[in-house]
This record gives structure tokens, C-alpha cells and sequence, in this order.
């Protein structure tokens, strides 16, 4: 487990490194392009330097909008856009199991009608659209009927300043940032333990005297875990997204507000302005790759084949 550990580990930093070098020089080829004062081999040649001044000196460049090292920026923005991405993966897939155990082994039930028309939904409304719908509608201070227990715009507390209060702030983000995560978990999880319970092994077991129930949670849901958690993996990105979307309606203080993202692309066309997308996409590839180890350290863990068939396949 060590071992597998260790490999995906070093996988995903070789993405950290190779996300913002491929930046660096997409970046530079596209404003040479446009002024024709920098090339694409001038970038290539600089690559090294950029890489060791990044993370050898942690000198990410300076925002010519702020007035501020790009470094600074990162270090307030990334710790909420951290929480806001694992707290939201975290809540849409345990909801997303926890509901398609619920959906149970029988498809077509009026159960599992109501879960996939609930998912479908949930994929169906743009999250942007629903956090604006609840902010507006039930936030206190500014909606027409507000609940006291939802959080507003402009709510958000620190962890470090007050545990619960920052609790309060985020339970909402998680939940919006969480729903699409968890129709398509729901839908995978009803998917594998209905071929599991539909499996010769499993009505075998049913027909010597196990509860049905515990054949589908002990033994269903186990052996299909790792096929939902490959999904989750899969849908990282999209999570992200979401919680650029719900942070921007919820106005958290992370990283994606901070540099008003659509602006500052539009801006670092126009203007040597690279150190803000380049920020951006470090920060970007660093969740991507904490969820996506996260999620692989959690199959491994669960399933020996996903650690014999990664040390076949370096082995091959």
C-alpha cells in the first residue's frame, strides 16, 4: 500500500510541475502571437528557470492589479477554495452512496424512480443558478424569506477565528458544490449494486440464508466501491467548476474571486499579465491533484486489484 501510495504520489506531482511549465509556454507562444515579442522557443528555453523560481523560491511573480506578489494572493485564497473543493467532493459522494444504497437492490421502485428523478434534477440546474435561487430567496439579510440557519454572501469566517462559524459558512457551498457530484455517484452506486445482487455469487448467498440487505452492503456494495470511486476521480474537475461558480455567488474569499477569473484571462491577453493565470493554473493542478489522490489512495485501499494491476502496468 506503501508502495502504491508512493507511485501515485509522484504521478500527481509530475502533473503539479507539468501543468504550470505547459501555462508558461502556451501563455508566451499566445502573446507572442500578439505583440511578437516573445516566442515559443524563447519559453521553452525558460521553462527550467520558471520551474525553480516557482518552487524553489516560491516567487510566483507580481499582480500588476493588486499591487501585490501573486504568492500572497495564493496563500490567503487557496485554503478556502481548499475546503470549499474537498468539502463539497467529500459531501457529494458520501450523499451520492449513502443515496443509492437507499435506492436498494429492486430497479423501478417508486424509491428509485424518486432518487433518479431527484438526480436528474440536480444535474439538470446549474449550480449557479441554485445557489443564486437560494441566496436570494432565503438568505438572511437580503432574501425575500430568509431562514436564519442558511449562510449568506459575504458570511464567511475563518477557521482558525471560529470553527462553527466557518461551519455555517460553508455547509451551503458544500451542498451545492456537492449536488451534481452526488446524482452521478447515486446513479453509479444504484448502477454496480444492482450487477452485484444480480451476480451468481450474491444470489447464491441469498439462497444458503444472508439477509439480502447485508449481502448488498457488506458484500454489493465493497466489491463496487472502487468503480464508484474511479467516477468521483473522474469527476474532480467538474467540482472544481462548481466551486468557482458557488464561490463567486457566495462571495468566499479563495482564489477564483480574488482574480475575478473571466477578467484577468480577458486582461492577461491584452497585457503581460501572466502571473495571474498562471497562479490559477498552479493552484488548479494542486486540488486536482490532492482530490484525485486522495480518491486513488481510497481504491487502492479498498480494492488489492487496483494496486496489483498499477505495479503490472509500470512493470509491462
Amino acid at each position: 500500500m506503501i508502495a502504491f501510495g508512493l507511485r501515485r504520489g509522484g504521478a500527481l506531482v509530475a502533473v503539479v510541475v507539468l501543468a504550470p511549465a505547459l501555462t508558461y509556454v502556451v501563455l508566451g507562444a499566445v502573446y507572442g502571437s500578439i505583440y511578437g515579442h516573445v516566442t515559443v522557443w524563447h519559453q521553452v528555453v525558460h521553462v527550467p528557470h520558471y520551474l525553480v523560481r516557482v518552487f524553489g523560491h516560491l516567487d510566483l511573480g507580481y499582480d500588476d492589479v493588486r499591487r501585490q506578489p501573486v504568492g500572497d494572493t495564493l496563500r490567503n485564497g487557496l485554503p478556502v477554495d481548499a475546503a470549499l473543493t474537498l468539502g463539497g467532493l467529500a459531501v457529494g459522494t458520501a450523499a451520492g452512496i449513502l443515496l443509492g444504497v437507499l435506492c436498494g437492490p429492486r430497479p423501478r421502485s417508486r424509491r428509485d424512480s424518486s432518487m433518479l428523478m431527484a438526480s436528474t434534477i440536480a444535474l439538470s440546474v446549474p449550480v449557479y443558478v441554485l445557489a443564486a435561487v437560494l441566496v436570494y430567496e432565503f438568505s438572511p439579510g437580503i432574501g425575500a424569506h430568509p431562514v436564519g440557519f442558511l449562510s449568506g454572501p459575504g458570511t464567511y469566517r475563518p477557521l482558525t477565528h471560529d470553527p462553527l462559524a466557518w461551519l455555517h459558512s460553508l455547509w451551503l457551498p458544500w451542498l451545492l458544490v456537492g449536488a451534481p457530484l452526488a446524482a452521478v455517484t447515486l446513479r453509479m452506486t444504484r448502477s454496480v449494486l444492482h450487477e452485484g445482487m444480480t451476480a451468481e455469487w450474491a444470489r447464491t448467498a441469498i439462497a444458503k440464508g444472508l439477509p439480502e440487505k447485508l449481502v448488498l452492503r457488506r458484500h454489493a456494495l465493497r466489491a463496487g466501491m472502487p468503480t464508484v470511486l474511479e467516477t468521483v476521480t473522474v469527476s474532480v474537475p467538474a467540482v472544481i467548476a462548481n466551486a468557482i461558480l458557488v464561490e463567486s455567488v457566495m462571495q468566499l474569499p479563495g482564489m477564483f474571486i480574488r482574480f475575478d477569473v473571466s477578467r484577468q484571462v480577458a486582461y492577461s491577453f491584452h497585457n503581460p499579465a501572466f502571473p495571474l493565470i498562471q497562479g490559477l493554473v498552479l493552484e488548479g493542478a494542486v486540488l486536482v491533484a490532492v482530490c484525485v489522490f486522495l480518491c486513488e489512495i481510497l481504491r487502492g485501499w479498498l480494492d488489492p486489484r487496483v494496486r496489483a494491476g498499477a505495479l503490472v502496468s509500470e512493470l509491462v
